[in-house]
């Protein structure tokens, strides 16, 4: 008689654990991804750039992306920088609707939290994206259904954060490379 064959759950996405329930369906950062702070240098305007990853249904930020914009903030404290950019973003389960309420919550949540550590809120635009820019690929998550989805499709719940700093100039005009 043959055995039963073992059905294995559907593979994790790459660079996340296992999540136990919806609450903590949030990755956790891994160096050198886009979760953590990226600075570039070149003649064109700064750029940092990060991420800050949300539970489902959710535009509270954990201890860890507090930690992320504490240090983001800390790094701008000296208002050198020209505009911060705050864009959310949610995953497909969401109506439209709700996903776009949803996400611009979340971009308000990083605003809000970036402002209380000393940042000028007039330089800080905020907007929502809903669903339609997200990370994963189509077909991605396929089946998969409860947790697991949520899981699967943790990196949309995110607000991307892009500071742009201006370029320092010498008397007269001539730029200088940072």
């Amino acid at each position: 008689m043959d055995k039963p064959k073992d059905h294995a759950a559907p593979p994790a996405p790459p660079q996340r654990a296992p999540v136990a329930s919806p609450a903590a369906a949030k990755p956790k950062p891994v160096a050198g991804t886009a979760h953590q702070p990226q600075v570039r240098k070149a003649d064109r305007p700064l750029s940092m750039s990060s991420e800050a990853w949300f539970a489902y249904n959710s535009s509270a930020l954990d201890v860890a992306d507090k930690k992320l914009l504490d240090d983001m903030a800390a790094k701008l404290a000296n208002g050198d920088y020209q505009t911060i950019r705050v864009t959310g973003h949610t995953d497909k389960i969401e109506t439209a609707e709700f996903g776009e309420k949803l996400s611009l919550l979340r971009a308000q949540a990083v605003k809000q939290n970036l402002v209380l550590k000393g940042l000028d809120a007039r330089r800080i635009a905020v907007s929502g994206q809903g669903a339609g820019d997200p990370v994963t690929r189509a077909g991605q998550c396929g089946k998969l259904e409860g947790q697991v989805l949520h899981a699967c499709l943790a990196p949309d719940r995110r607000a991307e954060i892009i500071v742009t700093r201006a370029l320092a100039k010498k008397p007269g005009g001539q730029v200088v490379r940072q």
